[in-house]
């Protein structure tokens, strides 16, 4: 076998091995990217505009009467307060904080993209709650 045939012959193994390699990038097109400091950069420093009186509009008080949610909170300290304010306003919405959830109309998980293990958890508990979503489809995770 000379030089050019054993280049061809490799070729042809690299080539017959990627074919057996299933391209899995299709399933995560819309998978979650964590932040940028690069993209960061680039946005610049806009003003902030701050909107201290919240105040929810009468036509959704009572959206969530008769339903419950249960937010799961992983990370930093705030990552607490901001589940605080969630709570907050979906108890203004009519909803009923539970703690079992099976129970929950809607479960929020809040957590932190620095800590990357608080990250790793909120996707082992997704894919806990797989199964609950099957059984009650209208849950809202």
């Amino acid at each position: 076998m000379n030089e050019e045939q054993r280049k061809q012959t490799s070729i042809d193994v690299l080539a017959e091995r990627d074919k057996k390699t299933k391209d899995y990038s299709k399933y995560f097109e819309h998978v979650y990217q964590p932040p940028s400091l690069k993209e960061a950069r680039k946005r610049g420093k806009e003003k902030v505009h701050y909107n201290r009186d919240f105040q929810i509009d009468e036509k959704y008080r009572g959206m969530g009467k008769g339903k419950t949610f249960l937010i799961k909170t992983y990370g930093c300290q705030m990552n607490a307060h901001d589940t605080e304010v969630m709570a907050g306003i979906l108890s203004a919405l009519g909803y009923q904080p539970t703690e079992e959830i099976d129970e929950a109309d809607v479960i929020l998980i809040n957590t932190c993209a620095i800590r990357e293990n608080a990250e790793n958890k909120v996707f082992s508990e997704i894919g806990n709650l797989k199964h609950l979503k099957k059984e009650k489809p209208e849950t809202v995770i």
